[in-house]
């Protein structure tokens, strides 16, 4: 009931209402038409009691009409709608080892990047056959990295990946980068990559919460993180920063009117809305968020994907990254 009124919901009142209307014809058959005063059973306003069955199964019968009447394409389409079902699915190259944990795809030069845990990032083609580069970040030099979350593609090339605890690095697919040239930012790679920046995101009202998502505002040149809940303090905050200098732009409370802190684990924004990837205890979702208001306006769920942790959209399909060690893959939907 969530969502709105179920069709089984509506077929269960229609189908009692009907039995129920027919039972009580079949049980004043036998007194209806008898003289007056010689009905059986008491009466409520001079009627007796089994004429008011079939008036009042009647107006249920009038009501459930209207309530399909106003929920027009919804019933027809709520499957298509609040539900996704997997199309392929396609494995991650045998040289990835780990687990995924962020996945992202540029249209422009038909590349994936994903990264994994223990500071791994890959750059594969857009078949996801081959692994184009690949480098293993030096988690200590400059800034603390471990525990790596998230992957958004913010140029054709670049993309900013960023750990648990907001620790960033931008890197960039560079086919003529040698990786002896960056020995002390990488602690093992192939040559193609080129790093571009590496620090810490800063927040106010998510300060004292971790993240694993990250998307790219394109339009408005900001990154966008999500919180994830913690005991000590339950925030659902959305952060905004800025892609020239990396500072906080703006922070502002999702509106979420179930009352459970969702638990995103990955995030992309396409045209005004935030899709965003949560995966609790008890459901995985994909919620679409109002980016003008920061308002939850609905959900889709889908099954048969084992250990969710990513989203991305390619070529207009969202895919979901499965974390499965020695078997990372990537599924898309419809």
């Amino acid at each position: 009931m969530h969502y709105g009124l179920k069709p089984k919901y509506l077929g269960a009142l229609v189908f009692a209402s009907v039995y129920d209307l027919w039972a009580g014809y079949r049980h004043s058959s036998n007194h209806i038409l008898r003289d007056i005063g010689q009905g059986f059973g008491p009466t409520i306003f001079g009627v007796h009691t089994y004429v008011w069955v079939m008036l009042v199964f009647i107006v249920v019968l009038l009501f459930a009409s209207v309530l399909l009447v106003l929920q027009g394409d919804k019933l027809s389409e709520k499957a298509d709608k609040h539900r996704w079902t997997a199309l392929n699915s396609v494995s991650l190259p045998a040289e990835i080892k780990g687990l995924v944990t962020g996945v992202s795809y540029s249209s422009v030069r038909d590349m994936h990047t994903v990264v994994i845990s223990n500071n791994g990032v890959y750059f594969l083609s857009g078949d996801l056959k081959t692994v184009l580069a690949s480098v293993l970040l030096d988690g200590a030099f400059s800034v603390e990295f471990s525990n790596l979350t998230a992957v958004v593609f913010d140029g054709d090339s670049s993309v900013l990946i960023t750990t648990d605890h907001k620790s960033f690095v931008r890197l960039a697919y560079d086919e003529i980068a040698k990786v002896e040239d960056s020995y002390w930012l990488f602690m093992e790679g192939a040559d193609g990559v080129r790093e571009l920046k590496r620090s810490r995101f800063s927040t106010v009202r998510a300060k004292y919460n971790y993240i694993a998502s990250l998307g790219w505002d394109e339009k408005k040149q900001e990154y966008l993180t999500i919180t994830l809940p913690v005991k000590v303090r339950n925030n659902f905050v959305v952060s905004r920063l800025s892609g020239e200098d990396y500072e906080l732009n703006s922070e502002a409370k999702i509106g979420n009117t179930s009352g459970d802190y969702p638990m995103i684990i990955g995030l992309v924004l396409a045209e005004d809305k935030a899709y965003l990837l949560n995966h609790t205890s008890h459901q995985i979702l994909v919620m679409v968020m109002v980016m003008a208001s920061n308002n939850l306006e609905s959900a889709m769920a889908f099954s048969g994907i084992e250990n969710p942790q990513g989203l991305t959209l390619v070529n207009g399909q969202y895919a979901i990254l499965s974390g499965i060690e020695g078997n990372n893959r990537l599924t898309f939907l419809k």
